[in-house]
């Protein structure tokens, strides 16, 4: 599963770089992918997925727009003061201090720093606090001064898991100048699952946010990417592929889910083709993007007709237990393990392996759309759609199944190999 908000930096051009480092620093990391898109303006894009201490983030490398600042920070909340001492003296190599490490009265070892990517960190011990292990924090300045806990509110009305964490929310004094005495001097709150801090700070900063530093939200389907939209964007001059800017200056990008799972998958000729479409959009469109990845009128289309009813096919189709006897092109091959989920938004996967054991693979999906007997639509993780329908014909059962070649893999291949499959369920049926 997806992370549902997952904090992203821009790098000009060192994001494969500075991944490399932080993950060689926090514990329990690792990348996790690197995706190059081309033909983007002025250089070919880097995109890096990683984990940090066990949270999921993305760095891009798309050449110089701004410069990073503390407006946002990431806290990182270790259980040791020997573990805030190492972690510090790695970050801290050609860093800025902005607090240096010492005791203060919230914290016995505590430290904030801007290293040599410009990326702010505040290292702390979380004093047995137990919370996430980095997080990302938002520092409300200049004219958003005092909207921090309006924002964190605003924000939590949007997400159906979300909240203010409890004992995690203090408010300025009257002796606590230039802040406002109830402006936000710190709070903690969730957004399914993912823990966020946010603070008010009326002392004269230098810098606001930009989108150098933002948070991707991933929309599981086309209504979710909608509702993000339309709640998130306030500024529709800063909206671009994707892009939205909030009305308190902070940038989001909200991304269709199989839009992220496909860039894994296809080739560097389908993501030239996506750039092109997605690059004049604001709004990203999942059916056009689809669509220029996997165009209509290239199709493949194999069928059969079964004598047996529908509701035995349709039965045999979907259980798990008939898909183990028959989802094998040949009997040198078997299904040794099935699981599925029939409803939209529901997942399957299939297990394919020679008897031999040398090879194996998984196929998998998820449903987009169920017409009890009469269709199926899912979507592989490729972004690949496939249809199935079903039709009865005087006694029979017609099945046919509709679905997006892959592109590495000559189409006729493809059709006899699916075609073996089919041919294969309508023995089992009928025998």
């Amino acid at each position: 599963m997806l992370q549902k908000v997952i904090p992203f930096i821009w790098f000009e051009t060192e994001a494969i770089e500075a991944a490399k480092w932080y993950t060689s620093i926090f514990p329990d990391s690792e990348m996790i992918s690197i995706v190059t898109l081309p033909g983007t303006p002025g250089q070919d894009t880097n995109i890096v997925n990683l984990n940090l201490w066990g949270r999921h983030f993305q760095f891009i490398s798309a050449g110089k727009l701004y410069d990073r600042n503390p407006s946002f920070s990431y806290m990182a909340a270790c259980r040791t003061v020997e573990e805030v001492n190492q972690i510090w003296k790695c970050l801290s190599d050609q860093a800025e201090i902005l607090m240096p490490l010492a005791e203060y009265p919230f914290s016995k070892r505590y430290g904030w720093l801007k290293d040599k990517f410009g990326v702010s960190w505040q290292i702390m011990q979380d004093g047995g606090m137990n919370i996430q292990h980095i997080t990302p924090s938002l520092m409300f300045v200049g004219d958003v001064c005092g909207k921090a806990e309006e924002a964190m509110n605003f924000y939590c009305s949007l997400f159906q898991q979300a909240g203010i964490l409890e004992g995690h929310i203090s408010h300025y004094g009257k002796n606590k100048e230039p802040n406002k005495p109830d402006t936000l001097e710190y709070a903690r709150f969730h957004l399914e699952g993912q823990e966020f801090v946010v603070m008010d700070s009326a002392l004269d900063h230098n810098f606001q946010f930009n989108e150098m530093q933002t948070f991707i939200v991933y929309g599981k389907k086309q209504s979710e990417v909608d509702f993000f939209w339309n709640k998130l964007s306030a500024i529709p001059e800063a909206e671009q592929c994707g892009w939205v800017k909030d009305r308190y200056g902070v940038s989001w990008q909200i991304i269709p889910e199989i839009m992220e799972k496909m860039m894994v998958f296809i080739t560097d000729k389908q993501k030239q083709k996506l750039v092109e479409a997605f690059l004049p959009m604001k709004k990203l469109n999942v059916n056009e993007m689809l669509a220029a990845v996997y165009p209509k009128d290239n199709k493949i289309t194999v069928e059969t007709v079964i004598a047996a009813p529908l509701e035995k096919v349709w039965d045999h189709w979907i259980s798990p237990e008939h898909v183990k006897n028959y989802y094998f092109a040949t009997e040198d091959w078997h299904c040794p393990y099935a699981e599925n989920n029939l409803e939209v938004g529901g997942s399957f996967k299939y297990r394919m392996a020679s008897k031999d054991g040398k090879m194996a693979f998984d196929f998998e999906g998820e449903y987009g759309e169920i017409i009890n007997q009469q269709k199926i639509l899912y979507i592989m993780p490729d972004g690949r759609q496939v249809e199935v329908k079903f039709e009865t014909l005087n006694n029979k059962t017609s099945v046919k199944e509709i679905f997006d070649p892959e592109d590495t893999i000559n189409k006729e291949q493809q059709k006899s190999g699916w075609q073996a499959i089919l041919d294969h369920f309508k023995n089992y049926l009928e025998n």
